[in-house]
């Protein structure tokens, strides 16, 4: 019973981690592979090509804000499997796309479904976990996120060398999730439990203005680089992937040895991708 019991915890825990994979695909998944994807919108200039990387936040951001509103009219579940459809269906459709307004297009419906897909991963875990669980699984959901992002830029600059198409093969993920929210998530149940709002320390502000910081230089890193490999003749997609998985990788290493010599465990499990996972599966 309780080895049954273990093995449906374990399940459940790991259909909420596996949301975190979707959000850094919109970005990992096309960035390797700029270069490429130039050849075949001849007509779109760079600036638009860079556009089409960040396009999918334009829409991601307010449907996060009303994904709030779609819970108190909807059940999570339903609109967890509502976004992995869009997002499955635009982000795997957009490889088979040769007009690039359709694309662009496409890119919107992708920002759409990460927008209801995202906050619920997080949300998730509050609802369905207390104490030390959720605390660690906040920062396994960090982890995942980080080792997804470092991956896919790998995979996705060695797959655009044949096809830049076969990269986008990435967004099929979903369909993964898909099936572990379907059998392993259940409906979080409502509660009227009120929760106490306690003062931040001023270090948790610190991280985040850090963190923004950071997004704000990887965005302009993925703009560039593949384009800048190219015309300066030094690399082509996978040099692309491997320059980009290397700054994240070396900006998450950052946070894992500054949480060290702050002394905080709870750091080291959000922003140490490969410890959190050791210690996950211990």
């Amino acid at each position: 019973m309780n080895s049954s019991s273990s093995q449906s915890s374990r399940s459940l825990s790991l259909a909420v981690l596996s949301l975190s994979i979707l959000a850094v695909l919109a970005v990992t998944a096309v960035a390797p592979a700029l270069g490429r994807i130039q050849h075949s919108f001849p007509q779109a200039s760079k600036l638009e090509l860079q556009m089409m990387l960040n396009f999918p936040a334009l829409f991601l951001i307010p449907f996060s804000l009303l994904s709030g509103q779609f819970t108190l009219r909807f059940k999570k579940r339903h609109i967890l499997f509502t976004g992995l459809v869009i997002y499955f269906l635009s982000g795997v459709g957009s490889a088979f796309i040769k007009d690039f307004t359709v694309f662009m297009v496409l890119r919107a419906f992708l920002g759409i479904g990460m927008g209801m897909v995202t906050p619920l991963s997080f949300s998730l875990i509050a609802d369905l976990f207390s104490g030390d669980k959720r605390a660690k699984l906040m920062g396994f959901s960090s982890a995942v996120a980080t080792s997804s992002a470092i991956l896919m830029s790998l995979i996705s600059g060695w797959l655009a060398l044949y096809n830049w198409r076969y990269a986008l093969g990435a967004y099929g993920i979903s369909l993964f999730v898909f099936i572990m929210v379907f059998f392993y998530l259940p409906e979080p149940q409502s509660s009227d439990e009120t929760v106490k709002q306690a003062k931040l320390p001023m270090l948790v502000y610190a991280v985040v203005l850090f963190n923004l910081f950071s997004i704000v230089i990887f965005n302009l890193i993925s703009n560039q680089m593949a384009f800048y490999l190219k015309d300066t003749n030094l690399g082509d997609s996978a040099e692309s992937g491997i320059a980009i998985a290397a700054y994240q990788g070396a900006q998450y290493s950052f946070f894992h040895s500054s949480a060290q010599f702050l002394g905080s465990p709870r750091f080291v499990f959000t922003f140490s991708p490969l410890l959190s996972c050791v210690q996950w599966w211990r």
